[in-house]
């Protein structure tokens, strides 16, 4: 695809690029903050936990499709501390997945970035966190008071 020009101005390759990593800067600035990864997408982590488990425990449907747009997703990134830095490329999507051992009650969740394992740094195995470490991530992330947060 050509570049768009002007009155006879194209622009560059070089144009191009200091645009893409502004745009990278700015979400990797906006949202590379505790804070605002826990008011935007805690409670939605939370709410999909509570559909894993409930699937898992043969109480619901076992699969759910949730639609976001990429700011959502660079908010997950932050909220599991992932250090992706750059703007998600279009039709990204993150999967959860739910697992659980044949013959015992252990689960472990495991996250996937557009089809890649990623590693959650706040579990010890890396690519798969326990229920009790995934918890503490959920409860890093709960907020109980909005208003008092915001404000």
């Amino acid at each position: 695809m050509s570049l768009p020009c002007r009155n006879g101005v194209c622009i560059t390759k070089d144009d191009l690029q200091v645009v893409h990593d502004g745009a990278n800067f700015e979400m990797t600035y906006q949202y590379a903050d505790d804070e605002i990864a826990k008011l935007s997408v805690g409670e939605f982590m939370n709410e999909v936990h509570d559909f894993m488990l409930n699937g898992t425990y043969n109480r619901g449907p076992i699969y759910a499709l949730f639609a976001a747009h990429d700011f959502t997703i660079a908010q997950l990134f932050q909220a599991l501390h992932l250090g992706i830095r750059i703007w998600p490329p279009y039709a990204s999507h993150v999967t959860f997945e739910m697992w659980k051992q044949k013959g015992t009650s252990n689960l472990a969740v495991r996250v996937l970035y557009n089809g890649q394992i990623m590693n959650i740094p706040e579990c010890k195995n890396g690519v798969y966190c326990t229920e009790a470490e995934y918890s503490a991530i959920l409860k890093r992330l709960k907020v109980t008071n909005y208003a008092e947060a915001c404000l």
